[in-house]
């Protein structure tokens, strides 16, 4: 399955990374992830827009790994409507996660993405809870014991050339 994970923050998209993948290792998930990381911000730029367009067709999932974007901008509720219209997978789901260290997901953003779903009859998944002192939805992973949290991941995302993989030291 193929998952993009647009992004506003590096950390916050390497934790949603570590989730999709700690799911496919689950014994009674049958699940391998095709993830695909883009920046938010080159969804602004029409030749980049296209490119993440381009690989979003086949998208199973499309991810909002949102740390400081309280409100989705009018340019990507414009990309999300052309995906939406060419899109093949016809079982998608989208999904905003805010920064599961502390901050609740951004309120506007996720009302935003809901209306968006129910008009294209997706899936939607968010983080219910919205008090800061809830727990995140997508906690890091922590290994047996209680030990720290095993991050940063050492390749959290594969390597392609359509995408700015720049900030990920890989």
């Amino acid at each position: 399955m193929k998952a993009l994970i647009i992004y506003d923050d590096i950390a916050c998209a390497a934790n949603t990374a570590a989730i999709l993948h700690q799911v496919a290792h689950d014994p009674d998930v049958a699940i391998k992830w095709e993830i695909r990381p883009w920046r938010l911000k080159m969804l602004k730029s029409q030749p980049t827009a296209k490119q993440v367009l381009g690989d979003a067709t086949d998208a199973h999932l499309i991810i909002f790994a949102v740390r400081s974007t309280p409100k989705l901008p009018l340019w990507v509720m414009n990309w999300l409507e052309q995906w939406a219209g060419i899109r093949y997978t016809p079982d998608a789901a989208v999904a905003i996660i805010g920064d599961a260290t502390r901050n609740a997901t951004p309120a506007q953003a996720t009302v935003e993405l809901s209306q968006f779903a129910r008009r294209h009859d997706l899936s939607f998944i968010c983080n219910h809870r919205a008090g800061t002192d809830d727990p995140p939805a997508f906690p890091y992973p922590r290994v047996p014991g209680g030990e720290p949290p095993l991050f940063p991941p050492t390749a959290p995302f594969p390597k392609h050339e359509s995408n700015d993989t720049r900030d990920l030291n890989i």
